[in-house]
């Protein structure tokens, strides 16, 4: 299952470039729809001292909710079976205690999974990148600076968006 599988976004990395002035950065987003072929809702500008650069990088509130859901449902599941399958092994294995009541070991075993999914899906849900990188955007906007925000959906689209901005960009950030 890849991490495309778990989002409900349309475009969930982000590739952010910092610019000393409005020209570079408008000349930037205008060579990302023409040359990456990207689509206009693809391609942010934040301005200096900017308010509101969360809806910059977050768009989709819709997709974030589905990705919540999503993630949590196959997560939690998956953890669940290899506990059960991890719990299966142990009684398999006559390993001490746990031979004596399988039904208990399973039923831990199940919970503890189940538990462990659901935890690594809300880690993969909060996205501790797009939050290191909203922090970078608003040091930016604070101190005066550009940055063009761009929403990618697959690694070849961030490849070419990285290969346009690397030479214009001061400054080159993304998630995964």
């Amino acid at each position: 299952m890849t991490t495309a599988a778990l989002s409900g976004e349309r475009y969930s990395s982000k590739v952010a470039a910092v610019f000393d002035g409005e020209p570079a950065a408008r000349d930037a987003a205008l060579h990302l729809l023409t040359d990456a072929h990207l689509r206009i809702e693809q391609v942010s500008v934040v301005q200096p001292y900017a308010t509101h650069i969360g809806r910059k990088v977050e768009p989709e509130s819709r997709g974030i909710a589905k990705t919540l859901v999503i993630s949590h449902v196959y997560l939690g599941c998956a953890g669940a079976l290899v506990g059960i399958v991890a719990a299966g092994v142990i009684v398999a294995a006559q390993a001490g205690p746990f031979a004596s009541a399988p039904l208990i070991t399973l039923a831990v075993g199940l919970a503890l999974g189940a538990v462990a999914g659901l935890l690594i899906a809300g880690l993969y849900s909060l996205r501790p990148d797009h939050l290191a990188l909203m922090a970078r955007i608003r040091t930016a906007a604070a101190h005066g600076r550009w940055t063009v925000i761009v929403h990618v959906s697959n690694s070849a689209e961030k490849a070419r968006v990285e290969a346009i901005l690397g030479d214009r960009a001061d400054g080159l950030h993304h998630t995964w």
